[in-house]
């Protein structure tokens, strides 16, 4: 545990660079999940003490100013133990409620814990992208400007070398702007990045490994959510309270023991004896009946809202579900058409203008043109595979538990 804290530290710093890790950091740093998590503890401590008791001995006395005559000789004074007796099923019914609200909120930050990994792994994804694209452009750069160089040696013996010249500086310009552009954005993806993960907002943060299995689309085999888990521990929170309060309706029945002290002032002959009697008792709750009865209704409406808001759950689990799936099915067919048409087309023309430029059949500015969409197919392709991966990352958040999609990632791999 100590290692895992100063690993944890360590981290915190700069930030890891693996998006497990940062999963990992997620789940120990983010004050949300760490509050669920008491509020959880707290309701389960509160579960455990609720309810199973029976209720509390009585212990009554009475006396009288003035002697009771009876037939055993007057009477002053009365002690009695009393101890009701509860319906049957009654003694765990607080319980049952308690417990099922405990286990509500547990499963309250286990939906959490799940927004929270979706949050770090479209953060990490849109982190990534942007540091393939500064790639990209940065390589883009540096062959523009070995390229600037060749157009400035030809530009003295070439007609219109001037112009090629002009125009190879212009794009070197607009890549330099583009990359700054890039810059400024790496910039607010590393902050939300790492508020995503629960670390201060400045500092550096890398997402330089994508795991291979966001790339795959594959389908998580899906489960009952966490959120579907808390409507129906509510439901059942809910009809725990119906019955205790349908309970209060019913006769409240008292067993007890009294003792009874009894004056020798008699003739009877055996005055001056104590006596020890057995009662039994019943209540009814004649006078409150009314508002019993409104309570119940109450308990009844609040327990049928809790059932259609289960519903209402259930079927905002299956329709995300399917947008989910969806959206991951339409990323992957875009990227492939991304990779297997919309790349190769880019390379070909551009192979084309660098041909047809130096056989002086064109301009530079078709070189600059061809290499302008070229680079736009690449920033397009980065994005459509980001796509891709926050769809697929999205659909295992919300159908795995953290720590399974942990160790989905672990055993996937990487790829750049």
């Amino acid at each position: 545990m100590n290692t895992l804290f100063l690993g944890l530290a360590a981290m915190s710093a700069a930030g890891p660079t693996h998006l497990v890790d940062w999963l990992e950091l997620a789940e120990a740093r983010v004050p949300e999940l760490t509050a669920a998590r008491q509020e959880a503890r707290a309701a389960a401590r509160r579960a455990d003490a609720a309810g199973g008791d029976w209720p509390a001995l009585q212990l009554r006395y009475a006396a009288s100013p003035l002697p009771i005559e009876t037939r055993l000789g007057p009477q002053r004074h009365r002690v009695a133990l009393v101890q009701p007796v509860p319906w049957l099923g009654a003694l765990d019914a607080a319980a049952q409620g308690a417990r099922a609200r405990a286990q509500a909120l547990d499963y309250d930050r286990a939906s959490l814990s799940r927004d929270v990994a979706a949050a770090v792994v479209d953060g990490f994804i849109s982190l990534w992208a942007v540091e393939r694209k500064l790639d990209l452009v940065a390589a883009r750069i540096r062959s523009r400007a070995r390229g600037l160089e060749g157009v400035r040696a030809l530009g003295a013996s070439e007609v219109g070398g001037e112009v090629a010249v002009a125009q190879a500086e212009l794009a070197v310009v607009a890549l330099e702007v583009e990359r700054a552009r890039l810059e400024g954005l790496r910039s607010a993806r590393q902050i939300a990045l790492r508020s995503h993960s629960g670390l201060e907002p400045a500092g550096e943060a890398e997402a330089r490994e994508v795991p291979a299995g966001l790339g795959e689309g594959l389908l998580p085999e899906a489960s009952e959510a966490p959120t579907e888990l808390a409507a129906a521990s509510r439901l059942r929170a809910r009809e725990a309270e119906r019955d205790a309060v349908a309970r209060r309706l019913r006769p409240r029945f008292t067993v007890g023991v009294a003792w009874l002290e009894v004056g020798a002032e008699s003739d009877v002959s055996d005055a001056g004896r104590d006596a020890l009697v057995v009662e039994l008792g019943a209540s009814f709750p004649l006078a409150s009946w009314g508002a019993e009865t409104a309570r119940r209704e109450a308990a009844e409406a609040e327990r049928s809202a809790a059932e259609e808001q289960q519903r209402a759950v259930s079927l905002a689990t299956a329709s995300r579900r399917s947008l989910l799936r969806a959206e991951m099915a339409a990323a992957k067919e875009n990227l492939q058409i991304h990779r297997s048409r919309l790349l190769p087309a880019a390379r070909r023309t551009l192979d084309l203008a660098r041909a047809r430029y130096a056989a002086a059949a064109s301009g530079f500015d078709g070189v600059v043109e061809a290499e302008d969409r070229l680079l736009a197919a690449e920033l397009e392709t980065v994005e459509a595979e980001a796509r891709l991966y926050r769809a697929q990352g999205a659909l295992l958040a919300f159908d795995l538990s953290p720590a399974e999609l942990r160790a989905r990632l672990r055993t996937s791999g990487g790829s750049s």
